[in-house]
């Protein structure tokens, strides 16, 4: 490509030796751009083409590598193969066909440059022979013109080479106008752990509607708040605007009273900690990663930050402790010990400001409370903690709770307040309050479509509460004891629960001969029941019960 710009010079040259000449090597480089003009219109779809099956390809093969131990696992070995034998036999049929178009193209040019050459000479040896030139101009000529189409003929064969570095350069240029110019900023001090968020809207890059509209809520030093809401209403965008990664198109957050947008990207990272939902692990030891890839780690600091994240003693039951060398993803561990890593990384640096995207999804039982301690120690340090949730263990240290919807905040307050209003199983979360129903709720699930004010409507538990024991005062009871026999176990609960009532026949059947009537004493000496009282309150349970169950007894 330099060597173009000598062309014209060459074929001035030419000219000077005879305009004949000239004209002769001028028509000829002209063809050989229009030869060039061809290729890149005629190669252009073929080569996109090519470049986009190799693309696919070669993910298909990472992929399969990435997964092998799922794919062995599940019995997809030949479907996959056969899958990648389809993408790489397209991939090798495309470039084939862009070689061969490239390939003719880069023949002809080649030749016709050969010939051009020939013609140069032929028509210098006329010239000479009419005495117009001599044989030395002749020969010069021949020379010169081979050199002035030797750039156009090497662009020609070389083209795909040049496509692609124009691709890249665009693909380039059109990345870095997406990213604004980083002005300089004023260095702020550390700040205070006091987040404000102010009726931001956010669109995610590349689409077209909001994921957050007009959201506010506030966090003091020393508070945790838990964001649950169903897939897709908007935890995961949150995080990413808490750090800074995603843009706001209105609105502003706040860290100690200046928008995060006056921060240096370098200082933030160090005021706000944050661990994605899929941790990702790069390839050096875990006190590099620990450190956030720094070349010299600070190893106190390195220390320090496991042991906030509750994540020390983990790290030291590994062969090499912190120096132990992790490969690219972190593939050595499992899920719940890379989380509790990059737990410790997000606490790398002291940060005042912690955003925890589905912090306990990989983690045991032995994990989970380890990632309670941490957010309770981070709170006595006086940090602020916004965790995205999806199972109740993740807010147990929480002290507010913030209920996304589609984008809209449907309620934001006090924890077991918007819990005990919002949630189906308020009952079955740790440290709810009032009675806690057997067995432990797998997710925070909001009811779809919000909630009436003052809870009612779909804010019903998963589990009903404990019958209240319904005492009957003992004259309420006619009859001789043996009449009145326990039911079967179980069933004494849901009688109590009113959930059998609606099965059973609550009408009382006629005495029968030789019964004791309606108003007299029993034989028990009980006082009986006057004819014509309607049951009471107290021993409504007792009324449904009826005769049957004694006569059955």
């Amino acid at each position: 490509i330099f060597d173009i710009p000598w062309t014209p010079v060459f074929v001035v040259i030419i000219f000077i030796f005879h305009p004949l000449m000239g004209v002769v090597a001028l028509v000829g480089g002209i063809i050989l751009v229009a030869l060039t003009w061809l290729n890149q219109n005629g190669t252009k779809a073929d080569q996109e083409k090519a470049m986009n099956a190799t693309r696919l390809s070669e993910e298909m093969t990472a992929t399969m590598q990435r997964e092998a131990d799922t794919v062995r696992a599940l019995g997809m070995r030949g479907a996959s193969a056969e899958r990648w034998k389809t993408l790489r036999h397209g991939s090798l049929f495309s470039n084939i066909h862009y070689s061969d178009q490239n390939g003719f193209y880069s023949t002809t040019s080649k030749t016709f440059r050969i010939f051009l050459q020939s013609a140069v000479l032929g028509v210098g040896a006329w010239l000479a022979i009419q005495g117009h030139i001599s044989s030395g101009a002749m020969l010069a000529s021949s020379i010169i013109v081979g050199r002035a189409l030797a750039p156009i003929e090497q662009l020609i064969a070389q083209w795909s080479l040049v496509q692609r570095a124009f691709q890249g350069w665009k693909g380039l240029s059109d990345l870095l106008a997406k990213v604004p110019p980083e002005a300089a900023r004023t260095t702020l001090p550390k700040p205070r752990a006091i987040l404000e968020v102010q009726a931001i809207s956010v669109v995610p890059p590349g689409e077209r509607m909001p994921t957050l509209r007009n959201l506010s809520f506030e966090l003091q030093p020393g508070q945790a708040l838990g964001v649950i809401g169903q897939s897709g209403s908007g935890k995961s965008t949150l995080a990413r605007v808490l750090t800074g990664v995603w843009p706001i198109q209105a609105g502003r957050v706040r860290l100690d009273g200046a928008s995060i947008e006056q921060y240096g990207a370098d200082d933030l990272a160090n005021y706000v900690g944050y661990l994605p939902q899929d941790v990702a692990l790069f390839e050096g030891t875990i006190a590099e990663n620990i450190a956030r890839l720094q070349l010299e780690p600070d190893s106190e600091r390195v220390v320090s930050a496991a042991q906030k994240a509750a994540a020390h003693d983990l790290v030291l039951k590994l062969p090499q402790g912190y120096d132990t060398k992790l490969p690219a993803q972190g593939q050595r561990l499992s899920g719940g010990q890379k989380q509790r890593i990059g737990l410790a990384r997000a606490l790398y640096g002291d940060p005042v400001l912690l955003v925890l995207d589905e912090p306990n999804a990989n983690l045991d039982a032995e994990g989970s409370m380890a990632l309670n301690v941490a957010i309770r120690n981070a709170k006595k340090d006086g940090r602020s903690v916004v965790i995205m949730a999806h199972r109740p263990a993740a807010i147990e240290e929480c002290d507010l709770i913030l209920i996304l919807e589609g984008g809209n905040r449907v309620a934001f307050g006090p924890r077991d307040e918007v819990l005990k209003q919002h949630l189906r199983n308020f009952q079955q979360m740790p440290n709810a309050q009032g009675p806690q129903a057997p067995g432990a709720a797998g997710h925070l699930t909001p009811p779809p479509g919000g909630t009436p004010p003052g809870g009612q409507g779909g804010a019903t538990a998963a589990v009903a509460p404990p019958p209240r024991a319904v005492e009957a005062p003992p004259k309420a009871v006619a009859g001789p004891p043996k009449a009145i026999a326990a039911p079967p176990t179980g069933l004494p609960g849901l009688l109590g629960t009113g959930l059998l009532t609606g099965g059973m026949n609550t009408t009382p059947k006629k005495p029968a001969d030789g019964a004791n009537p309606a108003g007299t004493p029993d034989a028990s000496g009980g006082d009986a029941k006057p004819e014509g009282d309607a049951p009471t309150a107290d021993n409504a349970s007792d009324d449904t019960k009826g005769p049957d169950t004694g006569s059955k007894t």
